[in-house]
């Protein structure tokens, strides 16, 4: 299997145009074998001048079409939309070639009986036997060799059976005794209906399976090793790299489940964070799209857990760990306004607390898909005007008014619930539905986190946060750096040191084991949590 690195072309096409080149020699050699066995047996019976029957002229014109499609696709490179118009049109003028010689043989048959009506030819019935078993052959051939999900298949198979019913149909002149045009168009229509529903069936069990085992274990160069979370379209595995060994994430795109916009905030977000470089921002490694159209990156695997999962385990934070995580993903977020990238979702987990080089609570901003390219106006379309993207609980009040409105100062707005969150426990509005949310954040001011939990909490992180919440884009911090920089400025706040870090984590066995299990804590979870996170006995 082939796979496509950054900055390539996509191997998918090639692979594509190689099976409609096999499609089409395979079928192109086979009719014109049975196609030179019926020319030489006529030739014999009833001399050179039956070959220049209508009927043969249209099988040569159907054959020939699936020589144009192996001719065009054994030689130079093709797009993927000229190879699939290509497959479509090759199909039906086939298929209604073929039709139309059925039709001059039901003729020639009809002919023969009124000049010996004694004796109905078996060729009468040739349309509705031979050339639609001819055709069925023809599309589960195509079904098997040419990569295809089920339901374009189907769709494929249904229009290329419209001539073949309503060239059928038309001028029938029934002849056997309850035979009628109803009959033989239900005829048609029941047979080739079945030959939609087992081509569907021949390629989702070829290339669904195929594609099931290849995301259960193989991908180019990575060996898929455990599921790690699933979402609507998306799947995440851990891998390793076939020679460098390294624990990766890879990050799977349901094709099946695909659209074109899907596909390209996609590709769009692998683009987008690969241009970062910033060590508290997740690193892609490489990224593309195999044969059976299975779209992915790879990224680095991170070891700890999101931040909304810390809370949920551990409950609020210290204000000293809370100015330590936004300080670092307020420096991250500063990398990616400055190159003119704005996130649209940042919220607790999308920001995982990882150990990284040795050091613990390292924080890691991830899932760029909505991220928005600022400077481009495509971009803006592919964000989806009108649609809110993102997260209502974190989600700034003039992207709910215009969700194309937003900034980088939205993300800011995004990071000051974060922290409200991690402080409280809560969020800033909890709600019972959308709506409600949505109306709070846009019209109601926040509790102040320490009314909120009851005790007194840094007042300079409170005020950063509360000004992160401002209604207004121009009352928050203007730029990620300034915020940043006033978190560093927090002098009454000690420093949350690496030591602290480690004294938290080995506190707090439940939380560790929490980042390696969704289900049930047990000790083996927290043993091998302890054996990542601190790669070193740990006393209790």
């Amino acid at each position: 299997m082939t796979t496509q690195g950054a900055g390539t072309d996509l191997s998918d096409d090639q692979f594509l145009q190689e099976r409609l080149a096999t499609l089409g020699k395979v079928m192109f050699m086979v009719t014109m074998l049975g196609l030179l066995l019926r020319g030489s047996t006529d030739a014999l019976n009833l001399g050179a001048s039956s070959l220049r029957k209508p009927d043969l002229v249209w099988n040569l014109v159907g054959n020939s079409t699936f020589g144009v499609l192996w001719a065009l696709c054994s030689g130079k490179a093709r797009a993927r939309s000229f190879l699939t118009f290509l497959e479509a049109a090759v199909l039906f003028v086939a298929c209604t070639a073929y039709a139309t010689m059925g039709v001059y043989y039901r003729d020639a048959a009809i002919e023969s009986y009124v000049l010996s009506p004694g004796v109905l030819s078996f060729s009468h019935q040739y349309f509705s036997t031979k050339v639609l078993l001819v055709l069925t052959y023809a599309m589960a051939t195509r079904a098997a060799v040419v990569p295809s999900s089920a339901g374009k298949t189907r769709w494929l198979t249904g229009l290329v059976g419209v001539p073949l019913v309503v060239i059928a149909t038309h001028g029938y002149t029934p002849l056997a005794p309850g035979d009628t045009l109803t009959s033989h168009a239900i005829l048609n229509i029941v047979w080739w209906t079945f030959t939609v529903i087992i081509c569907g069936v021949i390629s989702d069990v070829i290339y669904g399976l195929r594609r099931k085992v290849i995301e259960a274990r193989r991908l180019g160069q990575y060996t898929l090793e455990e599921k790690l979370g699933e979402g609507g379209i998306g799947m995440v595995y851990r891998a390793s790299h076939g020679m460098l060994r390294r624990p990766t994430a890879i990050k799977l795109l349901r094709s099946e489940r695909v659209k074109p916009i899907d596909l390209a905030r996609f590709e769009r977000e692998v683009r987008m964070t690969a241009k970062l470089t910033h060590p508290n921002t997740v690193t892609v490694f490489d990224y593309g799209r195999t044969p059976e159209d299975i779209f992915y990156y790879a990224m680095e695997l991170l070891e700890g857990l999101d931040l909304e999962r810390l809370v949920k385990a551990s409950g609020p934070q210290s204000p000293e760990r809370v100015r330590h995580i936004l300080e670092r993903i307020a420096d991250a977020l500063s990398e990616a306004h400055g190159i003119g990238l704005i996130h649209r979702d940042i919220k607790p987990s999308n920001i995982i607390l990882c150990r990284q080089g040795g050091r613990l609570d390292v924080p890691k901003v991830v899932d760029f898909g909505l991220v928005q390219e600022v400077t481009d106006s495509t971009d803006l379309a592919l964000t989806g005007d009108g649609q809110l993207l993102g997260t209502p609980l974190y989600m700034s009040p003039e992207v709910m008014r215009s969700p194309s409105a937003g900034d980088g100062r939205s993300d800011l707005y995004g990071l000051g619930a974060v922290g409200y969150y991690l402080l409280t426990g809560e969020h800033v509005f909890p709600g019972d539905n959308i709506l409600e949310i949505c109306f709070a954040h846009v019209h109601k001011e926040p509790i102040p986190p320490s009314k909120r939990i009851g005790r007194p909490i840094s007042q300079p992180l409170e005020a950063i946060i509360l000004s992160c919440l401002a209604k207004e884009p121009a009352d928050r911090p203007q730029h990620a750096a300034e915020l940043r920089d006033q978190l560093i400025a927090c002098s009454e706040l000690e420093p949350w040191t690496e030591d602290k870090a480690m004294w938290w984590w080995q506190s707090h066995p439940n939380v560790l084991a929490a980042s390696f299990s969704s289900g049930e804590e047990d000790e083996e979870d927290e043993t091998m949590a302890r054996t990542v996170m601190f790669d070193r006995p740990t006393s209790s």
